[in-house]
């Protein structure tokens, strides 16, 4: 692990997860959408841990929000009766 986190570093890598991309994989597989909202716990490469539970309410908010917008945006496409649907941004 110290030796990835050194070449991590060396190519200018900020910030990693773990689980994301393979929860993205297979949703996709199965047809479903698929969002995250990341908080950072660790910082790999001094140990440290973030135990302010203000963040974790922040990406729960965040993914709350993320929903919402996704339904009221589903709602319009059906609404539509197209196939494709894009919002104004």
């Amino acid at each position: 692990l110290d030796d990835m986190l050194e070449d991590l570093k060396k190519a200018g890598v900020l910030n990693f997860e773990m689980e994301g991309a393979t929860l993205s994989t297979l949703l996709r597989l199965y047809g479903k959408r698929f969002g995250m909202c990341a908080v950072v716990v660790a910082h790999r490469c001094t140990g440290e841990w973030n135990e302010d539970p203000e963040a974790e309410k922040a990406a729960c908010l965040a993914g709350a929000e993320a929903v919402r917008i996704l339904a009221g945006w589903d709602a319009a496409k059906k609404a539509s009766g197209k196939k494709y649907y894009f919002p104004g941004l």
